[in-house]
């Protein structure tokens, strides 16, 4: 099993372009360590929008056939 992460800090900017920057950096890493991304709301322009973590979520799987997992913040688990 995979013993680091790679993970992203949403922008919340164009979800493909994001994702693409991200398995830029991480792509050598798939199968090796968790793949993750980092939902706050600090800088986020999409914070709120679940429907951009859902997309960001299905492509990253899309490419790379791993699923990544979604942290966020325990006091802003009520979106």
């Amino acid at each position: 099993p995979p013993s680091r992460s790679g993970y992203h800090y949403a922008d919340g900017g164009n979800v493909t372009a994001e994702v693409n920057h991200y398995l830029n950096q991480f792509n050598g890493y798939v199968g090796q360590c968790v793949l993750a991304l980092d939902w706050e709301s600090y800088g986020n322009h999409a914070w709120g929008n679940g429907d951009w973590v859902r997309q960001w979520v299905n492509q990253v799987y899309s490419r790379t056939k791993v699923w990544p997992i979604v942290y966020v913040c325990g006091r802003n688990t009520t979106m």
